[in-house]
């Protein structure tokens, strides 16, 4: 079993720990902060440097005000790409444009806000990532219904492997369930369907089966299709139709 030291505030332990252990080598992490989730950020024991950049997703239009980028000049860039200003776009694409975000945390009902919001920011962004993962974290008792699917029907649970969602019933549980999409296999077979990865105990500080949260699916994609775009410009790729 793979141990944690325990701590009163279960939720910093165990996102501090999948933080520092899994995002250490990205570039910079985005956390669209939630403030019903009492998470403290803290530096690693070995005082390496990881760059964030912090979003507060219920206070996004007062913060571009007052934000050392020029947002009015983006808006413009926004409109020439057929999309309706949106603040967390904005936010988005300039944390990956400028500080090169590969990776990304995101609470409760701002899941699915941020789901839709990364693609068209990665469309806007001239700097994209082969090694973006995402970590979601939701509580049951939050829930203005009992579906989940509502949270995690985008297509980036589709089309990304590096996805990693943390469920407790409440806010002061010590039991978490740690889940992923299993991405590879047909499309026909659903990519997108969840499934637990690992279980957390707060109380002892332990993971259930100690795996790794953010296994390599690319490495046997299990017969899911591959799409390529090609075009015919001789001698250096050839199209034969």
């Amino acid at each position: 079993m793979l141990l944690l030291s325990p701590a009163v505030n279960y939720w910093t332990t165990l996102l501090n720990f999948i933080i520092q252990k899994y995002f250490i080598d990205s570039h910079a992490t985005c956390i669209l902060w939630h403030r019903d989730f009492p998470f403290e950020l803290k530096t690693p024991a070995d005082s390496e440097f990881i760059q964030y950049v912090n979003i507060w997703p219920d206070n996004l239009s007062q913060s571009l005000q007052q934000d050392i980028y020029n947002f009015t000049a983006f808006v413009e860039i926004q409109r020439g790409y057929g999309m309706e200003l949106d603040a967390l776009v904005q936010k988005l694409t300039i944390a990956i444009r400028e500080t090169h975000c590969e990776s990304f945390v995101a609470f409760q009902e701002d899941i699915p806000v941020f789901t839709r919001s990364f693609y068209n920011a990665s469309r806007i962004s001239v700097w994209r990532s082969l090694r973006n993962k995402f970590l979601f974290v939701y509580r049951k008792d939050l829930l203005l219904d009992t579906d989940t699917s509502v949270y995690f029907d985008d297509f980036l649970f589709i089309d990304q492997p590096n996805i990693l969602i943390v469920e407790a019933e409440c806010g002061n549980c010590s039991m978490f369930a740690l889940k992923t999409n299993k991405f590879v296999g047909p499309l026909a077979e659903h990519p997108e369907q969840l499934y637990i990865l690992d279980r957390y105990n707060a109380t002892n500080g332990t993971f259930e089966f100690g795996v790794d949260l953010y296994m390599d699916k690319i490495k046997d994609l299990q017969g899911r299709e591959v799409t390529a775009g090609v075009f015919d410009y001789r001698p250096f790729s050839v199209v034969d139709f």
